[in-house]
């Protein structure tokens, strides 16, 4: 198998776990890395043993040999930095969102159909063995017609997360809090296993413990989806003690949870839907998304998150956030 050769533009945390990840898996490699900060990018290259550094995106993509980028940055530069990534035929692995406005998401996706380029968005949680299975057992009927779903996504952040990487603070930069950050990762999985868009909801969001900034810590949405399902849906940042995330999902024929917290785990009542493995054994869910990326550049394999399905996921974010301002748009 020969090697992808991936740019990394962005060397903070997600890159750096990302970067152990590309290590252990065959097929793909870090050729240059790309960072405003030279020296966290210096530190980066030297750990993997890369020679080319830069700290323009602009310069590095016109000049780089990789034929895919690898992209971790504030989620406000996923727009430009992929833009110019596809102008100069490269293909892109994206940390989610996609974009943080949906007319720049499908002018990306797009402008990657016109050029034949892969784009992948990163939501890890379709990877992840007991996510995949519980969607799987939906999209197969092995729960029956679904009754309702529930979620909730109980994170916990200290100030640090904003001071660290203001960003994060500014409503402009990031698109909004909890939701597009944490919940849109569960918000994909209920989208995805159900094959619905949302039709109509009502949400709030707060900012219970943050509130000198300008981006939620809490999000709750009672959502009607376009089969008609209900779902309870709840996601925050703002819980002292971080605690389990779990998605529940209750069919005429039995019932299933996925849970997670350090590892993660499926139980299902009344039903014994199979394994539904997917792919070889991975040190981690980032590490199949990688592999089906690589796979998609070498033979045509689509990933399971592909840009399309990303902007669904966006546009959804986008309607809740709507109905927590009181706008009475329809559903999406």
């Amino acid at each position: 198998m020969r090697r992808v050769r991936i740019a990394v533009i962005g060397c903070g945390d997600i890159a750096g776990d990302m970067m152990t990840v590309f290590k252990l898996t065959c097929g793909v490699s870090a050729v240059d890395f790309c960072d405003a900060d030279e020296k966290r990018a210096q530190k980066q290259a030297a750990r993997f043993g890369v020679r080319k550094v830069y700290t323009d995106f602009n310069e590095m993509i016109e000049k780089t040999e990789a034929e895919a980028v690898y992209i971790a940055l504030p989620h406000f530069l996923h727009y430009p930095v992929m833009k110019k990534a596809l102008e100069h035929g490269k293909h892109i692995l994206c940390e989610k969102p996609i974009t943080i406005r949906t007319g720049d998401a499908l002018e990306i996706v797009a402008l990657a159909k016109e050029r034949g380029l892969k784009i992948a968005v990163n939501y890890q949680y379709r990877y992840d063995a007991n996510c995949h299975r519980l969607a799987k057992a939906v999209m197969n009927g092995d729960l029956g017609r679904i009754l309702f779903i529930r979620c909730l996504m109980p994170w916990s952040r200290d100030e640090s997360y904003f001071t660290k990487s203001p960003w994060h603070a500014s409503l402009e930069k990031s698109g909004g809090g909890t939701l597009i950050t944490q919940g849109s990762h569960l918000l994909d999985i209920i989208l995805w296993m159900t094959g619905c868009g949302i039709r109509s909801a009502k949400a709030i969001c707060r900012q219970l413990k943050f509130p000198q900034t300008e981006v939620e810590d809490f999000c709750s949405a009672e959502i009607i989806l376009e089969n008609g399902t209900p779902v309870q849906f709840t996601c925050t940042m703002a819980v002292p003690i971080e605690k389990e995330i779990r998605l529940e999902v209750f069919g005429e024929k039995g019932y299933g949870a996925y849970t997670k917290l350090k590892g993660s785990r499926v139980k299902f009542h009344g039903v014994r839907p199979p394994g539904y493995g997917y792919g070889k054994p991975a040190v981690h869910a980032v590490q199949k998304s990688l592999r089906d990326f690589r796979d998609s550049i070498l033979s045509g394999k689509e990933h399971l998150c592909p840009g399309s399905e990303a902007v669904r996921v966006l546009k959804a974010v986008d309607f809740i956030y709507s109905r927590a301002k009181g706008e009475n748009n329809e559903g999406i």
